[in-house]
């Protein structure tokens, strides 16, 4: 830079050399010339937009399948745009988008495997490199899990659709008759709270998930809202998403994926921005969808008997492998495999090569299977319609092999979800009910 004054120039002349890849602080000459005088000024100047700096303190990390895990915190220098992990997490963990922690409860046994997490912001990035291993949990108290039931009352009567766990909490949405467009939440499965979901009219709402700190559910009807997010299970905002007949939704990989009729998908990082794709076949419900080895899996529930798959929910590739046709209503992933159900059978099908083909098994609990979840290394399904309701359930630890157990009272029961150590169950879709059951 040259500035002219009167008799005299000075001459600045900057000398820098930007490495975002160092120290955010660095000191820079500057040179200046006012007539035969040279000095040289020393200045600090600070990248304020340096990529972020991160680590992990105490891997390997070592936790217990079906128990919420201690938060694994990081220590980050500088600003957070997005965090993500290369590959994905254990199944029911999940990384934190903006402060790239660690937090969840993990369903599946697994041994240790490295994980990269990568931080990232507009100047750049920076990957840690941590250790986790899933170990069987042995704990005499568990072993009881889905076999022993106790039944438990909710504060309201609704047709309970589903229900999650994340973040400590269980979180139950209703559907169809009794009281609507409300939530419960319970962080023991025994004391319960109820929050408000968003909506002028009834909503079914069908689906609901836990990811990046936040719940997430989405309905199969409404003019305005089909889709809402809260922190906590209590207090509920209205999300825009495209008026399809949304039906299930799940979290997996840093993505909430959503699953509809007419060939209709959706994904988001944060339940707010939602990207839509319609790769799907377009002529079935898609009812259900699971992540697992890297693989979204979902089923339709009419159409001979498809299923489909896709490893970023966008671009999907359709299987027609299910071995028999039928209303397939839900799917699971855990221990390597997926397992899906449907109604109007007695019957679950399973894959080994991520939804590609699927060989049947045997459920010995009557006609219709509502529901598949998996959590403390073993599935469970449950049961019943509004004819014919069933206390009868059924646990398995490959989808192969069914055990019979009872739950505390015969309904329609919906769904349940694995957390804190316990299996919770809910139903009264079309039947309302306050009743639930939790094991142990």
């Amino acid at each position: 830079m040259i500035f002219l004054k009167k008799n005299y120039f000075v001459i600045f002349l900057i000398l820098i050399h930007f490495n975002c890849l160092k120290a955010k602080r660095s000191i820079y000459d500057i040179l200046s010339t006012q007539g035969s005088n040279l000095q040289i000024l020393s200045v600090t100047l600070s990248n304020l937009n340096a990529p972020p700096t991160l680590s992990y303190t105490g891997s390997p990390f070592s936790i217990l399948v079906g128990v919420a895990m201690t938060r694994i915190s990081a220590t980050i220098t500088g600003t957070i745009a997005s965090c993500i992990s290369s590959p994905a997490l254990p199944t029911g963990l999940t990384l934190e988008s903006s402060t790239c922690a660690i937090t969840g409860t993990p369903t599946t046994v697994q041994s240790t495997s490295n994980y990269n997490i990568t931080a990232s912001n507009s100047s750049g990035s920076r990957t840690a490199s941590i250790s986790i291993a899933v170990t069987p949990n042995n704990n005499i108290a568990t072993q009881n899990i889905a076999t022993s039931w106790i039944q438990r009352t909710l504060p309201v009567t609704s047709s309970w659709k589903s229900i999650t766990f994340g973040n400590g909490l269980f979180v139950a949405v209703a559907a169809g008759t009794g009281t609507t467009n409300i939530a419960v939440v319970s962080s023991d499965g025994i004391n319960w709270s109820q929050g408000t979901l968003p909506g002028l009219t009834t909503l079914d709402w069908e689906s609901v998930a836990y990811g990046n700190g936040v719940f997430v559910t989405v309905s199969s009807n409404g003019s305005a809202v089909r889709a809402a997010t809260s922190p906590d299970g209590i207090n509920w905002i209205a999300r825009t998403i495209p008026n399809q007949n949304w039906k299930s939704v799940t979290f997996a990989n840093g993505t909430f994926v959503a699953v509809a009729g007419n060939a209709t998908s959706a994904t988001s990082t944060d339940g707010i921005i939602w990207v839509t794709s319609f790769s799907l076949f377009n002529t079935v419900t898609w009812n259900s969808v699971a992540y697992g080895n890297g693989v979204f899996v979902a089923l339709a529930d009419n159409g001979n008997s498809r299923s489909a798959t896709s490893t970023d929910a966008i671009n999907w590739t359709t299987r027609i492998n299910l071995t028999a046709p039928s209303g397939w209503t839900s799917v699971a992933f855990g221990n390597g495999v997926f397992v899906g159900v449907g109604s109007g059978i007695s019957r679950a099908t399973l894959s080994t090569d991520n939804g590609i083909t699927w060989t049947q098994s045997n459920v010995n609990t009557g006609t219709s299977t509502n529901c598949v979840t998996f959590g403390n290394g073993i599935f469970l399904i449950l049961r019943g319609s509004v004819p014919n309701p069933s206390q009868l359930a059924a646990t398995s630890p490959d989808g192969n092999n069914w055990t019979n157990v009872n739950l505390p009272n015969s309904q329609q029961w919906q769904s349940a979800a694995f957390g804190n150590g316990i299996f919770v169950a809910v139903g009264g879709y079309l039947a309302p009910t306050n009743i639930i059951a939790s094991s142990p």
